[in-house]
């Protein structure tokens, strides 16, 4: 992946201005129509799904797969931890 990285102040003094471009920009993307051919239905910009995630694992925790969790409640058992339970 090729990252550019600038410095907004070197185009512009004025950092709500600049900041109000990039939301007019980000917003101009998310009205874009979609493809008929999309198996979404909506447009996300980068990063917006990994915040999602973030906020959904915040509130439900982060997804453990059966096998790797039966593992840490044999360890913490094992090591004596009674924080891990089998739920």
């Amino acid at each position: 992946m090729t990252t550019i990285i600038f410095d907004p102040s070197k185009l512009n003094d004025n950092l709500n201005e600049i900041d109000e471009e990039v939301n007019d920009v980000k917003q101009y993307m998310k009205d874009s129509p979609i493809r008929s051919t999309s198996s979404s239905d909506k447009i996300f910009i980068p990063g917006e799904l990994e915040m999602l995630s973030y906020e959904d694992r915040v509130v439900n925790g982060i997804p453990v797969a059966n096998g790797t969790w039966e593992d840490l409640v044999k360890v913490s058992k094992e090591t004596g931890l009674e924080s891990i339970s089998d739920s």
